[in-house]
């Protein structure tokens, strides 16, 4: 879906939801979201998002694998202008130097064992040479380590989450508050709404 026919997708269903939409949602005590997808060698992930000025601490931003080194699909922030991710199977932690993610809004993109931040090539994690399927679903604010959710980030705002398989967009998730005025991200082209593993209090 190309970029001026997703934010007609997204004005559309603004102008007859019900929802509130919000522009962020940040998990300032730790809360992490659970989705219902497993990453594979297809998998594109976009989002933007931001390290609050006050309390943040460095963790996954996403995740889902079963080691660090075993149909793993993750990526890790700090503060310190270095990130690490990985990406397929029998691979190793990726370290890199980038932008900081503390007070700037950034876009990323991760695809084909390609990170982009800022629309800027970063790093290619390994040559993407071959298929793989993943063995867990990814979370959000946290990684999804064998159904364990291990070392997430905290006091994290995202703005928005896209999961594509090649081109085509699966999961395009944005921060409401739904009827009853909790927080989740929703998935406006399917419809489902998205909890943290407890509500949600830091939002705008």
């Amino acid at each position: 879906m190309s970029s001026l026919l997703l934010r007609h997708h997204l004005l559309l269903n603004k102008s007859q939801s019900k929802y509130k939409y919000l522009t962020y949602i940040a998990n300032g005590d730790g809360n992490y979201v659970k989705l219902d997808y497993t990453p594979n060698q297809k998998t594109k992930i976009i989002f933007e998002g931001e390290g609050k000025t006050s309390g943040f601490k460095e963790g996954f931003i996403f995740g889902g694998e079963i080691s660090w080194s075993n149909l793993s699909f993750t990526l890790y922030l700090r503060n310190n202008n270095v990130y690490s991710s990985t990406w397929g199977r029998d691979v190793g932690q990726n370290i890199w130097d980038s932008p900081t993610v503390v007070g700037v809004r950034r876009k990323y993109m991760l695809y084909n064992a390609q990170i982009f931040v800022d629309d800027e090539l970063i790093t290619t994690i390994v040559e993407p040479t071959y298929d793989w399927q993943g063995s867990y679903n990814l979370s959000l604010f946290t990684n999804n380590r064998r159904d364990v959710a291990t070392q997430g980030l905290r006091n994290y705002k995202l703005y928005y989450f896209q999961i594509y398989e090649d081109d085509t967009l699966l999961y395009n998730l944005v921060p409401i508050l739904d009827e009853n005025d909790k927080a989740c991200f929703l998935n406006t082209i399917t419809g489902i709404k998205y909890y943290g593993n407890s509500d949600f209090a830091d939002y705008e």
